[in-house]
């Protein structure tokens, strides 16, 4: 058909080893994280949903500001949401004068669910230390976080 080697499109393709890499390491930190109840994607949602608090202190973050934040649909951390409200580890509050608009806080038992699975989190960070050494997590941190604000899909062409 062609001389073109697809394999090697595939292995010296970014977007395919990152996404190759996401499975593996979601996968890691899922099978990590089981014992407290909830896996990864719920993790880091939960984190930035306090985190996001936090730095607000007078007001709660919303769907739309936890779906920026994380870089997702807001249909998909609605979804997620609905998930973790049914498992009483979340409240979404609509403010009186904006019904379409759900405040997110974590619930006492949310709390509870956090703090037990923040130690199952730390040993999936440190068995990835592990693997790849310490100055190389640190640089593929930098590197990650250096990376993702830059990505502008709005300024590709079609």
């Amino acid at each position: 058909m062609t001389d073109i080697d697809f394999l090697e499109l595939v292995n010296s393709c970014f977007c395919t080893n990152t996404r190759i890499l996401s499975r593996k390491i979601t996968r890691l930190y899922d099978a990590y994280l089981a014992p407290s109840g909830i896996n990864i994607n719920q993790l880091s949602i939960l984190l930035t949903i306090q985190g996001l608090n936090q730095r607000s202190g007078d007001r709660s973050a919303t769907a739309t500001e936890l779906a920026e934040y994380l870089s997702m649909d807001t249909s998909s951390v609605s979804r997620s949401l609905r998930t973790l409200e049914r498992m009483a580890i979340v409240t979404m509050v609509s403010p009186e004068n904006n019904r379409r608009k759900k405040h997110i806080e974590l619930t006492k038992h949310g709390e509870e669910v956090l703090m037990k699975a923040f130690p199952y989190w730390n040993q999936a960070q440190e068995k990835i230390r592990e693997q790849i050494g310490t100055d190389s997590f640190s640089q593929m941190i930098r590197l990650l976080t250096t990376i993702h604000p830059e990505i502008d899909i709005k300024n590709v062409e079609s």
